[in-house]
């Protein structure tokens, strides 16, 4: 049984989400570990951040979670260990850790996520996995019981989820190598080739964050420093709003395609009720200005937006935490 001292966990490749029950408080930071040569952990997190891009040889900053799956659970479980410490409340003894997890888990993801529980630095736990899409659902404020039959597509940092739940079941999911890191990618490379600056990642994603638009373009600019390709100096340079908002409608339209290929496969009895409900989108990305309107054209739904996309996950968790009868939806995660 869970015990009363829970916390949800929600780790993503760019960030990781906390969900906090002694304080009801959201906390979150970036997935991010700075590690040395000699495996000397010098930042984590926000802290990790703020090196990023900008440390010597010798210095590593990276994300232990890649496309989605865990990539260095010894990582995983340093950076979740020192963010548990930061919140406001002392974990205390035995806590209640509820995770979500992708659908359909490998055997060897299990394995990872039984490495970061078990493997000695988070103490003594009670651990429980619950399914992505059904957190989203309960996050988006989608009851379960009732539904024949939503679309959710969870657009992460470096993999989209595309799922259809009905009732209290995922029926069908399927995984797209299309997120907000390719993006970012996409405005470095439109930067480069029609800006002649290379800019790092940070200050990529910066600017996707600013000024993509999917709709009305109003003509704004931002400076930014970076690497002449002409020179291979620093150089400043003034980036305008149209040169990024078309870097991101590429891969977007590439995610709105795979999308609608997806739903053209499902039967019949539920395609009628996700056309009637449209599209949910959840994750960060699905915050870009227009980009309901923009995917509505390729697929030919209504596109859902909720005010906190991003959060969706997460919230699932609070749900389930909060309401032991949903708890029924996570199972107990073993050690291996």
């Amino acid at each position: 049984m869970p015990s009363k001292n829970c916390y949800g966990v929600d780790l993503g490749s760019n960030t990781i989400k906390l969900f906090c029950q002694a304080e009801d408080q959201y906390y979150t930071e970036r997935n991010l570990i700075a590690v040395t040569e000699e495996d000397e952990v010098i930042a984590v997190g926000d802290d990790a951040y703020a090196m990023y891009e900008k440390v010597p040889p010798g210095i590593r900053v990276d994300s232990p979670v890649k496309g989605g799956r865990i990539a260095d659970a010894d990582e995983a479980a340093f950076v979740l260990r020192t963010l548990l410490r930061r919140t406001e409340t002392k974990v205390g003894r035995n806590p209640s850790l509820f995770f979500s997890v992708p659908v359909n888990m490998s055997g060897i993801e299990k394995k990872s996520l039984s490495r970061i529980l078990y493997g000695g630095y988070l103490g003594k736990v009670h651990a429980f996995a619950a399914e992505r899409p059904i957190l989203d659902a309960l996050g988006l404020g989608i009851p379960l019981s009732k539904n024949k039959g939503v679309c959710i597509v969870n657009v992460g940092e470096q993999m989209s989820e595309i799922s259809i739940v009905a009732g209290e079941q995922i029926l069908i999911c399927r995984s797209i190598p299309i997120g907000g890191a390719h993006l970012t990618e996409s405005v470095q490379d439109v930067i480069r080739r029609e800006g002649h600056l290379i800019v790092g990642e940070k200050t990529a994603q910066r600017l996707k964050c600013v000024l993509a638009t999917f709709g009305e373009d109003f003509g704004e600019e931002r400076k930014v420093f970076g690497i002449s390709t002409i020179s291979g100096l620093p150089k400043e340079g003034a980036i305008a709003q149209g040169l990024v908002s078309d870097a991101v409608k590429a891969p977007v339209a590439a995610l709105a395609k795979e999308i609608s290929s997806f739903l053209e496969r499902i039967p019949p009895q539920i395609s009628a009720p996700v056309e009637k409900e449209g599209i949910f989108l959840a994750g960060g990305t699905a915050r870009l200005t227009g980009i309901d309107t923009f995917m509505r054209r390729t697929i030919g739904l209504s596109i859902n937006v909720p005010s906190a996309a991003e959060m969706s996950t997460i919230r699932g968790l609070r749900e389930m935490i909060a309401l032991k009868s949903l708890q029924r939806f996570a199972v107990r995660v073993k050690k291996e």
